[in-house]
């Protein structure tokens, strides 16, 4: 279980490692496109 002082700081890194993942995936999907596209993703 997690102490309820940690709870923010766990919230927080589900949630970027998910959006990290999103974009990653994002920028294999599109990766046939132009750069200026993967870049601004």
């Amino acid at each position: 279980m997690i102490p309820t002082c940690l709870l923010p700081l766990a919230n927080h890194l589900w949630r970027s490692s998910l959006f990290a993942g999103v974009a990653g995936l994002m920028a294999l999907v599109l990766r046939k496109n132009r750069a200026s596209l993967r870049y601004w993703l």
